[in-house]
């Protein structure tokens, strides 16, 4: 038996036929069976093995590896649970340290189970590990913030590590939610024992809850907590402040005097911090959604090395491996680092203990190790080659083309006025001369005296004035009572009044205490601030009016200061209400003021602040009102931008530009980036399509300031698409993206048509040569999704079906589109059908003529081109009064007729041939076009066997002279036509012969002089023609137009042989011009094949035996009418004949052989032939007019 070994077998050692490998399906398998059998083993009592199990299951490779960045979510339940079944039967066991590790590798793989994490908190609680314990509480109650177990063990793991701010707290806490919670009880009522008299005034709202420390451990130990005599607090606290008492006041013993007595009151545990009773700068909301604030058990205020939680007893320490605390370490970085999660997500797994388990009976785990799945072993497929991996997302491709706008700012959620770092900047930039001035003590004490005896008078004169005081109470309780009616005018007088009464007080600054109503505090401020609201309340309330007016001047001046003054309220409902209506009446006032400065700049504030709340905003009504706000502020930047041009982009500043770009990009991002779901409705409320307007106008302007920013000249090895402008790429980039979730069409595809405007007038640039294949590819895809053209077949790969509602088409932008997608260069009448259009386009030329207006009527144009082609008019309307119409369709009747021409529909042909002589009158392919069409129906009916008046057919014959002499006079060097119109007027010639010849005998005299004028016509005109046509055959002129035209010179020679035979001329003349037609054939590598093939004939085989059937044919004729001979005709037939019968034809003896032909001309034609048409040339073309040029070698008489 021959044995096969695989070629890509590496291995030193050969595999036997029985020996597997073991699929990772086959192994997971096993491993969910091993763990459905260890549950078992539970069930029935049997823990240890159970537990041996479990730890040997743990062992094995497969649940060993990176389980991160896998999808097979199975393994990971089955490793989580492993460890959460171990740790649960270690700690029934007694083994709480090794049980303590379990719960920590469980909670590391998921931290959503709130009953592992309360178990995990309460065992680390039991063994005194603190910083766990906190850890578990809180991630318990974050994840469910009803867990009353977890809170109380919180409450007590704050009291064991003798936090008391933190556990009094967390007692006041569970107090509010629960007034019967007995431990919450007690410990608020042992704290305020201890601290009795000094918690009265403390506000216990303002502290944090969860994990709050003080920075001073040592202030709570129990030996410090104790006080002797809790009742002495005050009385303690006055004696020992007698001894920091000063015999002399100055700055520097009062401030001494502060500094003691706070020092004092700090070792009496009244703790002052300014960073716990500040209130931070609320946080910006993150638009990945509502993210949970930063976990403050797994903050970097606690050190890595409290997980070890080393405490006094040292029986209870728990030591982890290594490899659980690398592990928990990287979990302490993801957490705090949310934004680097895909990098994290790539860090090695834990390793495991590498002893080998033990096997047991009816265990399958040995066949994990059979097959080479132990840990010990590896893998024999072979290790995939790491490649750099490209980042193909919207928001990296959209952060590298806006790198110069991405630059880090601040972006305050509130952006309609001023923050605070920036006004304290101003306000210390005013900074007086004396602040500069550096004094000695004394120095500085004399300076200041005046001040320190005010300072002093403070403290032990008050002068009260109670004329003021009772007239300002007086006042205010009027202005009370008219604010609550509603009297806002008199309220602002009543303001004014009291500002009159402050000013008349000689004490400054005056300040009226009124503690009865919520302790309010009169001064000047705080008066001309309610004159200010009140002037802006009186101001609101004119707004409807000022509306209806049109004041807009004063509409914008009013909303600006109202909206600057007001707080964000985001939530209050009636407040965002006023506010989106107040922000659509400020850019309606900046718009008919003309003030598009003004306008922009609030727009982008505007927007700035939609944004940054719909990014964070989860619930769908307020998400709706936000989407329609925002597509009502984009608008205005985006009409500003269009109609004033990108350079209106610098109304803006540099950060105020940047803000808005990085404002624009997070919500593409956000809804467009990543995965999409088709059930999925988020973001279709939103106006996409003026916000890529905006980011394309300011890459235009990008551009326009950097002319370089793209590569203009084009190498070979360079990728096309690095030649595409950016600001193209950006719009192709969009529709890609909005295609994806079906949204490019929205709208009536407005999207899809501002692409078509911005490229359709610079596509046909030099500058884009080297790109425009592409370019066109995208065009492509655009106007498939609009206007489901072209059709997508199966060569068209690279068009996409993005699901869109195909729009309507206009005029207007069916002449953009034909614009596009019309022929560089106009296809001639005698040019390949592959040249012309397509199918598809032809419907589509058909559907933008239906679409044209009436004021493009070519009603009266085609009426004359009609009757000059009936002979009803002798002369053509001049080329500058022929009929304007728009020049970028002005082929579209042209194309359509060679479409139909060369398609041999000749009724439709020329149809078209006229509609586009009535725009251009002189197109020469036209006439060419309408007088073969013509001369291609009369033919037709020759052939036909229907009866042929020959009165009417003179009168076509007529028409297709008129068109034939029109082109002639257009263009007389064109060889071509000159033998196409030689060819019909010999063919009606034929015709005129025939009829005489059959019907003579019914003619009468003047009918049958009239037919045999007409005949002597049409062969006069025949020679002319074949004659004209040698002759620019054999000279130099135009010769790429007669370039084809040399290889009918056999065809000139035949006709006017012919011609010559018909006029009775001499022998020595027609055989003359026959034996030259039958030379030019071998010269043209004519083949002469012994027998003939009717259906695929060789090359002019059938042309060659024409001729020599028309030498000897005319011999024959000659011979018969002809009674006498002369001597020279005799000679010269005897001579011809020879010469025949010596002939290649005789012979069969051809230049070439006729595929030795065929093969040469091929490969000569495709060398010479671009690349990007040679696949095109291998396709067999015909030429329109081939098949009518062969079927007039066959004329006879």
């Amino acid at each position: 038996m021959i044995k096969i070994v695989a070629l890509n077998n590496d291995g030193p050692e050969e595999v036997s036929e029985e020996e597997l490998e073991l699929t990772k399906e086959a192994q997971e398998t096993v491993a969910e069976a091993e763990y459905v059998r260890a549950i078992k083993l539970n069930s029935k009592g049997k823990i240890d093995l159970c537990l041996q199990l479990l730890e040997d299951l743990l062992k094995t490779q497969v649940l060993n590896e990176n389980l991160a960045g896998s999808s097979n979510d199975k393994l990971g339940i089955i490793k989580y649970n492993s460890h959460k079944h171990i740790a649960a039967l270690l700690e029934e066991k007694g083994d709480d340290e090794l049980a303590l590790q379990h719960y920590i590798l469980a909670v590391l793989i998921d931290d959503t189970d709130v009953f592992t994490l309360h178990k995990f908190g309460q065992l680390a609680l039991k063994l005194g590990v603190l910083d766990l314990a906190e850890y578990a509480f809180e991630t318990c109650l974050v994840r469910n913030s009803t867990h009353w177990l977890a809170e109380e063990g919180m409450l007590q793991t704050l009291c064991c590590r003798i936090n008391m701010l933190g556990a009094f707290n967390w007692a006041t806490k569970m107090l509010h939610q629960n007034p019967h919670s007995d431990n919450a009880l007690q410990v608020y009522q042992e704290i305020a024992s201890i601290f009795k008299g000094r918690l009265l005034g403390y506000d216990t709202s303002c502290l944090p809850i969860i994990g709050t420390h003080l920075l001073d451990y040592e202030m709570l130990k129990p030996a410090a907590l104790r006080v002797e005599n809790p009742n002495d607090d005050a009385e303690n606290s006055v004696v020992k402040l007698q001894s920091h008492k000063t015999k002399v006041l100055s700055w520097l013993s009062i401030g001494q005097f502060i500094k003691d007595a706070y020092s004092e009151r700090k070792s009496s545990f009244f703790m002052f911090n300014l960073e716990d009773i500040l209130l931070s700068e609320p946080m910006n909301v993150d638009h990945q959604g509502d993210v949970l604030s930063d976990v403050h058990c797994i903050s970097s205020d606690v050190p890595k090395v409290a997980l070890l939680a080393q405490t006094s007893v040292q029986v209870n320490e728990i030591e982890l491996d290594d490899a659980v605390s690398e592990q928990f370490d990287t979990q302490i970085t993801n957490d705090n680092n949310n934004d680097d999660s895909d990098s994290n997500a790539k860090s090695d797994g834990c390793e495991t203990n590498k002893t080998k388990p033990i096997r047991r009976r009816c265990s399958d785990l040995h066949f994990l190790e059979q097959w080479g799945w132990h840990k010990s072993r590896r893998y024999t497929s072979r290790k995939k080659p790491e490649r750099d991996e490209i980042d193909v997302s919207l928001n990296n491709y959209l952060r590298k083309l806006f790198s110069k706008h991405t630059k880090k700012i601040s972006l305050n959620n509130w952006p309609f006025r001023d923050s605070a770092e920036e006004i304290g900047k101003q306000i210390n930039a005013f900074g007086c001369s004396h602040c500069r001035i550096t004094y000695t003590k004394e120095t500085f004490q004399t300076k200041t005296q005046d001040e320190f005896e005010r300072f002093l008078k403070k403290f032990h004169i008050i002068e009260i004035n109670l004329r003021y005081i009772f007239e300002l109470r007086l006042v205010y309780l009027e202005y009370l009572r008219l604010n609550a009616s509603g009297h806002y005018k008199q309220c602002l007088a009543c303001l004014q009044q009291m500002s009159q009464i402050m000013s008349a007080c000689d004490e400054e600054p005056f300040i009226l205490h009124l503690p009865n109503l919520s302790n309010v505090c009169l001064d000047v401020g705080y008066i001309d601030r309610l004159k200010n609201d009140f002037q802006q309340q009186i101001d609101a309330n004119r707004i409807p009016k000022l509306f209806e007016n049109g004041e807009w001047q004063q509409l914008a001046e009013i909303i600006m200061k109202a909206i600057e003054s007001s707080n964000n309220d985001y939530e209050n409902e009636f407040w965002f209400k006023d506010f989106t209506v107040q922000v659509q009446i400020l850019l309606q006032s900046f718009w008919n003021t003309c003030s598009y400065e003004n306008c922009f700049i609030w727009s982008g504030k505007c927007l700035h602040y939609i944004i940054s709340n719909l990014l964070a905003e989860t619930r769908a009504s307020r998400q709706k009102q936000l989407a329609e706000l925002h597509n009502f502020v984009i608008s205005y930047i985006e009409a500003i931008i269009l109609n004033e041009g990108f350079h209106a982009v610098t109304h803006l500043s540099d950060d105020g530009l940047s803000r808005l770009v990085q404002n624009i990009i997070s919500i593409l991002v956000f809804y467009l980036d990543g995965i999409f779901e088709k059930n999925n409705i988020q973001g279709q409320e939103l106006d996409f399509k003026r916000l890529w307007v905006v980011l394309h106008q300011i890459l235009l302007r990008d551009e326009n300031d950097c002319p370089n920013i793209f590569n203009v000249t084009a190498n070979e090895n360079e990728d096309a698409n690095e030649l595409i402008p950016k600001s193209f790429s950006l719009l192709f980039t969009a529709h890609e993206f909005l295609g994806k979730r079906q949204w490019c069409s929205k709208d009536n595809g407005e999207f899809l048509q501002y692409i078509l405007d911005a490229i359709a007038l610079n596509l046909k640039a030099p500058i884009y040569d080297g790109c425009r294949d592409l370019l066109y590819e995208h065009i492509e895809q655009v106007t498939y999704c609009l206007f489901k053209y072209p059709q997508k077949k199966a060569r068209s790969r690279h068009l996409e079906d993005h699901e869109a509602t195909q729009v309507k088409l206009n005029w207007l932008r069916a002449v953009q589109v034909f614009d596009l997608y019309r022929p560089e260069k106009l296809p001639e009448f005698n040019s390949y059908k592959l040249e012309s259009i397509s199918s598809d386009m032809e419907q589509l030329l058909l559907k933008i003529i239906s679409l044209m207006p009436q004021d493009l009527d070519l009603s009266e144009s085609v009426e004359h081109i009609t009757k000059f082609i009936e002979g009803q008019l002798e002369s053509l309307p001049e080329e500058a009064k022929a009929f304007k119409w728009p020049y970028k369709i002005n082929s579209i009747f042209y194309l359509l007729a060679d479409f139909y021409f060369k398609s041999r529909d000749f009724f439709k042909a020329i149809k078209y041939y006229i509609l586009d002589l009535a725009i251009s009158p002189v197109r020469f392919d036209s006439w060419a076009g309408i007088a073969l069409s013509k001369a291609s129906k009369i033919e037709t009916k020759l052939n036909g066997l229907c009866a042929i008046s020959p009165v009417i057919l003179w009168e076509e014959c007529e028409e297709v002279l008129r068109c034939f002499e029109c082109c002639v006079n257009l263009n007389r060097y064109q060889a071509l036509l000159w033998i196409e119109y030689g060819s019909f007027t010999y063919t009606i010639h034929s015709y005129f012969s025939r009829y005489l010849k059959h019907d003579s005998e019914n003619l009468s005299m003047e009918k049958f002089s009239n037919v045999e004028e007409k005949k002597t016509r049409m062969l006069n005109i025949a020679f002319n023609c074949f004659s004209y046509a040698t002759s620019l055959q054999n000279t130099t002129t135009c010769p790429e137009e007669n370039a084809d035209a040399n290889d009918e010179k056999w065809l000139c020679q035949y006709m006017l042989g012919k011609i010559s035979e018909k006029r009775k001329e001499e022998p020595k003349v027609y055989l003359n011009h026959y034996l030259m037609a039958a030379n030019y054939l071998y010269e043209n590598n004519a083949t002469y094949p012994i027998k003939l093939n009717h259906s695929n004939p060789t090359t002019l085989s059938v042309e060659a035996l024409e001729v020599f059937y028309r030498i000897n044919a005319s011999i024959i004729k000659f011979l018969e009418h002809e009674k006498e001979v002369t001597r020279t005709n005799g000679d010269l037939f005897n001579k011809v004949l020879k010469n025949l019968s010596n002939s290649p034809f005789a012979y069969n003896k051809a230049k070439v052989d006729g595929n030795s032909l065929n093969i040469i001309k091929g490969s000569l034609v495709h060398n010479f032939k671009p690349p990007e048409e040679r696949k095109q040339a291998m396709l067999p073309q015909e030429s329109p007019n081939a098949s009518r040029r062969e079927s007039q070698v066959r004329t006879s008489n």
